[in-house]
């Protein structure tokens, strides 16, 4: 854990919001001293597609922070998302010397960087690391090997890396809005840190991720990110489904879903309803209830069936911690009922807890801060490795229109597995869940 009397900022790039929140440490507590947020039209599914617009945005919500709080701000936790995730297990050793010695942090990092090294590709970048355990002369589940006596250091780990595109073009729009990444964490770890317990975490649980571009499934075991996959489709479909259905506007069209919206379609009365204006603004349409909620129904049945495919695919649901789901898509009344319905299973909705943040919205951001202020001495030495401390004027990439249109064309038919966007790599990650999760309840 970090020093008292210290900031920590979190920068979460949505499709939908910038959020950057602020918080301060003291006497072993953490409390939010400010929030800034802007409307954010340069993101796309996780991808930056404007450069400019994106750190024109982050920019617009530093200077909303800055009217509650005169907190410097310089170094950021940022967070990543992973509709592009790689998992793979690495599994190192270094040589301390011929003869017993202490071990140091310098070993640490000698040893991390020569892991990533052998496996680093010109297409990747490494944006986490977690740790399973260390071995000191095949002394094994050792923790913090700091300090501790031998000869042999050896390491077992996952590591986690995203296109270069993806991670660059992030990165060079935080330092070009005039801050310096510190930090790291991977959105679903940041939503695991304070939406699940230690005991979830350890045993087994789900998180889903439900915002705006994206619903982001995750699988946590042994505190670890073992599994993820990603749909893209969220929050933004919906809004565009209630647009093209009642031909209106979709600016209109979001308004409709926050003032109208449900999920509660049979508690519904039938002559309940709501006037709208037509797209051209030239005459008034009246618009029943129940219809908009079987609207917003249909795409999160969808959505969901779609996460139901992967969670059976993984045997996730096997996992004793039980499914916890959060992001701006969950904010409808009826959703957790809802999406319990269409996964078969108890699923809760987490909602932060701190003043000036109890909006689904923020789950990211929050719990990025959270996971930064308790990070072990050991993680943090970890993560100088990472690529963002090593690379230097690398000119990122904007994604082509195709690039672009192929993800938003990832769409799933009903009656079809699920598309993934993986490498063969985390394909073998999500293998071997399934198979060390079919062992572990047969």
């Amino acid at each position: 854990m970090e020093n008292d009397s210290q900031a920590f900022v979190g920068i979460d790039l949505g499709t939908s919001f910038i959020k950057i929140i602020a918080m301060k440490a003291a006497n072993k507590q953490i409390n939010v001293i400010g929030v800034g947020i802007a409307q954010s039209q340069g993101m796309n599914k996780g991808m930056v597609v404007d450069i400019d617009q994106t750190i024109n945005d982050i920019l617009t919500a530093k200077a909303d922070l800055d009217k509650k709080t005169q907190v410097p701000v310089d170094q950021v936790t940022v967070g990543i998302p992973t509709g592009y995730l790689t998992i793979e297990k690495l599994v190192g050793s270094f040589e301390l010397s011929k003869s017993p010695r202490e071990v140091n942090e310098n070993d640490l990092q000698q040893l991390v960087g020569q892991m990533l090294k052998e496996h680093r590709t010109s297409d990747r970048d490494f944006v986490g690391i977690a740790v399973e355990n260390f071995s000191v002369d095949n002394f094994n589940g050792i923790s913090d090997p700091l300090g501790m006596i031998g000869t042999r250091l050896s390491l077992k780990c996952l590591v986690y890396s995203i296109p270069s595109t993806i991670f660059r073009n992030i990165l060079k729009c935080v330092e070009g809005a005039g801050f310096k990444v510190k930090n790291l964490v991977l959105n679903p770890v940041s939503v695991a840190e304070v939406a699940l317990n230690k005991a979830q975490r350890e045993m087994g649980a789900i998180v889903i991720d439900a915002g705006s571009g994206q619903t982001s499934v995750s699988i946590f075991q042994n505190n670890l990110l073992i599994g993820n996959d990603t749909i893209f489709e969220g929050g933004k479909n919906v809004t565009n489904d209630i647009s093209k259905i009642l031909r209106i506007s979709e600016k209109d069209a979001e308004s409709v879903k926050i003032d109208y919206g449900s999920l509660k379609t049979q508690q519904i009365k039938n002559d309940e309803s709501f006037v709208i204006k037509t797209l051209d603004q030239s005459k008034e349409i009246k618009t029943r209830d129940k219809y908009l909620s079987e609207i917003i129904s249909a795409r999160f049945e969808q959505i969901f069936e779609q996460v139901k495919k992967v969670l059976i695919a993984t045997h996730a649901f096997d996992l004793p911690g039980g499914i916890m789901i959060t992001g701006g898509n969950t904010a409808l009344p009826g959703t957790e009922k809802k999406i319990s319905s269409i996964l078969d299973k108890n699923v809760k909705v987490y909602l932060p807890n701190q003043i000036g943040l109890r909006n689904r919205i923020y789950t990211v951001v929050y719990g990025m801060v959270i996971h930064t202020w308790q990070l072990p001495r050991v993680q943090r030495i970890l993560e100088n490795s990472l690529d963002v401390n090593h690379i230097k004027n690398v000119q990122p990439r904007i994604p082509t229109e195709v690039e672009v249109e192929q993800v938003e064309n990832l769409q799933i038919d009903q009656n079809s597995q699920p598309k993934k966007v993986k490498s063969q790599k985390k394909s073998g990650i999500i293998s071997s869940i399934s198979k060390w999760l079919r062992n572990l309840f047969e």
